[in-house]
């Protein structure tokens, strides 16, 4: 590039007319270098401004017109064009240069051909010295993944590099400064030098939106500059929590440089992050728990800092699972933020039950995402990250909705649902092992509620070492006992056993605290008699857990309005349950298996239910209003009876969701039959 014997080009864009403008002109003209061009860039409109620099009779001078609505940063690219001196420095209409800034500048570089820009510091109005902490060229780096700390009125650059850039970046309307520092320590060594060179009226206005999106590439760029042998790529998805790049941007360049002071910085910066952690935090990548959580997983999995990843990351992951248990179904979620955490901790996660208790839910989230987002519309974010799951073999049949484009058209049953006779009845199958007098009052209580509906045979299955239940006397309840010592009470056992029994097609799978209103359950019932679906709940998803005194006024008051008006206060759960009470078509449920006996005892049996008849392709109906679930105490037979039985449970329920239709139904077909010939 030829340059004039101009050997520096001074640009400066007028906003207005006031003192400070005419400060700063004159501070430029007034240097003891004289050897520059100074290029002005104005509007029309600045009719005083224009006149003062008419007055100023400098040749030096280049007035460079413009609108009066260009954006300050696409005023300041035209002027780099015009620039024809080998540096350029840039001047805010309110900063003063010292007179001595372009001579010692200047010379600086000129000494030292290794940088392509030097800066220095300055006085504030108020002429106390403000001094940039970082004047090394690693430490302007450094600094730059916290935020911007240059200001423009500061530098000189060499011309030829800013060439290079382009310029400003013209996306940016407030913050393209910060984005061409971060370019500039990208392309080449800056330094600070440690002398005030220039008096600033105010610093730069920034956009923190901007400086988000420019500190998270920066921190990008930089961390897979200074990477080291074995350490993965990091993505800008994984920088979503700005102090989470910052900190990995410190270890990764104290593995490059070896100077331990970076790291001693990440130290405490981490340690603070992790005191200040909340459960406020929302559940996002932007500045929320899920960028904290991605970026700690690059730290582990990189070894750049050790701990053990399940400890550490316990409250993302509980933060996730409380957000789905308990989400508003007018909430935002932020869907590509938990796939990507969920796929990033599987992916590297040792065979565990904390693995396996996670991987459930996962498959919980995706089916909660696919129910909240058009499947036509997930963007190419959430797709990318469901075609990594699905290449992990997790939960095929959804997560192939990333690479299929028919998949809004069900798997075709081979089963046709038999039409059911409009008379036909109803069988209400209820398993029991009382562990509470609780347990009693609550099943005496629906008993009397669903004898009530027309049509209808209830059976009711005691299975215990000794009898604890007395039915009370209604016609069409039927109880009988069967002695079982087994500690483990197998009801996915007894609901065969009652299945094979029961003399309708239409059965209802209740349980014994469960209380609905009788609207919504024929309204379930009739789902089943139209064959709309195989299997149907009598209730939209979300349930309410029933306190205890709340529990006594409606059993004594039988009145489902005091259930709803106290339920307003209570937090809902979930908002798409599975258990409770559900009916099914009897002969097209005992085709796929009837209930799995592979679950023994409390466990994810519901959930593993309705998984097995959506990837069989056959539809589940829901019927409008909610599920109340009468007070008792937890006791063992509503909870897993020990870590064995609780990981062979979960480990069913996943082996169930990660199987295609064809290997569902080979696995369906090597359990004998049993829901048939029990």
């Amino acid at each position: 590039m030829k340059y004039t014997n101009k050997k520096i080009s001074v640009i400066l864009h007028v906003h207005n007319s006031s003192k400070q403008t005419k400060a700063s002109i004159k501070s430029i003209l007034s240097q003891s270098f004289s050897e520059f061009e100074f290029i002005i860039i104005t509007t029309p409109s600045n009719k005083k401004i224009n006149q003062y620099i008419q007055t100023c009779n400098d040749e030096r001078i280049v007035i460079l017109n413009t609108t009066q609505h260009s954006n300050y940063y696409t005023s300041l690219n035209h002027g780099i064009k015009r620039a024809k001196g080998k540096y350029i420095t840039i001047i805010r209409s309110n900063h003063i240069a010292l007179s001595n800034k372009l001579q010692i500048q200047y010379d600086y570089l000129e000494q030292h051909n290794e940088l392509i820009a030097v800066g220095s510091n300055f006085y504030n109005k108020d002429n106390k010295l403000i001094k940039y902490t970082p004047v090394s060229h690693s430490d302007i780096q450094i600094h730059l993944l916290k935020n911007n700390h240059i200001s423009i009125s500061s530098l000189m650059i060499r011309t030829n590099i800013i060439y290079k850039l382009r310029g400003y970046n013209e996306v940016y309307k407030h913050s393209a400064d910060y984005n061409l520092y971060c370019r500039l320590v990208e392309a080449g060594k800056i330094e600070i030098l440690t002398l005030p060179l220039s008096i600033h009226a105010y610093y730069e206005k920034r956009n923190i939106i901007e400086d988000y999106h420019i500190r998270k590439q920066y921190q990008k760029t930089f961390t897979n500059k200074y990477k080291v042998e074995n350490q993965f790529p990091i993505m800008e998805s994984d920088l979503g929590f700005p102090k989470m790049g910052r900190i990995i941007g410190l270890y990764t360049f104290t593995q490059y440089t070896s100077n331990h002071k970076y790291a001693k910085l990440a130290d405490t910066l981490i340690d603070k992050l992790f005191n200040n952690i909340t459960t406020t935090l929302p559940l996002t990548l932007e500045y929320g728990l899920l960028g904290i959580g991605c970026g700690i997983i690059y730290l582990l999995r990189n070894n750049l800092v050790e701990g053990e990843e399940d400890d550490i990351l316990s409250q993302v992951d509980d933060s996730m699972v409380h957000e789905l248990l308990y989400q508003s179904s007018n909430k935002k979620i932020d869907w590509y933020g938990i796939m990507r955490y969920s796929r990033l901790r599987l992916q590297g996660y040792k065979e565990s039950k904390n693995r396996i208790i996670f991987q459930q839910h996962v498959i919980y989230a995706i089916d909660s995402m696919m129910r909240r987002i058009n499947k036509q519309k997930l963007n190419k974010s959430i797709r990318a990250e469901l075609y990594e799951l699905y290449k992990m073999k997790i939960y095929p049949e959804k997560t192939k909705v990333a690479f299929k484009t028919d998949i809004n058209n069900q798997v075709i049953s081979t089963i046709q649902l038999k039409p059911l006779s409009a008379c036909e009845g109803t069988t209400f199958i209820i398993p029991i092992r009382i562990d509470s007098d609780e347990r009693k009052r609550n099943l005496d209580m629906v008993l009397n509620e669903l004898s009530k509906i027309q049509n209808t045979r209830i059976i009711i299955t005691e299975g215990d070492c000794t009898p604890r239940y007395i039915p009370p006397q209604i016609a069409n309840v039927t109880y009988q006992f069967v002695k079982d010592t087994n500690p483990v009470f197998h009801r996915t056992k007894y609901l065969n056993l009652m299945l094979r029994i029961a003399q309708t097609e239409i059965i209802g799978i209740w349980d014994a605290d469960v209380i609905i209103p009788q609207k919504q359950i024929l309204i379930a019932i009739n789902a089943i008699r139209e064959s709309k679906a195989i299997l149907s709940f009598p209730y939209e998803g979300n349930f309410h857990m029933i306190p205890p005194q709340t529990t006594i006024n409606f059993i004594t008051s039988r009145s489902f309005s005091l259930l709803k008006k106290e339920s307003q206060n209570l937090l809902p759960q979930g908002l798409y349950a599975v258990g409770g009470a559900l009916f099914v078509n009897r002969t097209a449920y005992l085709n796929i298996g009837g209930e799995n006996e592979k679950f023994y005892g409390w466990g994810p049996e519901d959930a593993e239910r309705v998984k097995r008849i959506e990837i069989l392709g056959y539809p589940i109906y829901r019927a409008k209003g909610k599920l109340f679930h009468l007070y008792h105490p937890r006791n063992e037979n509503s909870r897993f009876y020990n870590e064995q039985i609780e990981i062979q449970n979960r480990s069913e329920f996943l082996k169930i969701s990660n199987m295609t239709k064809q290997e569902l139904l080979q696995y369906i077909s090597t359990w004998n039959k049993i829901a048939r010939n029990y």
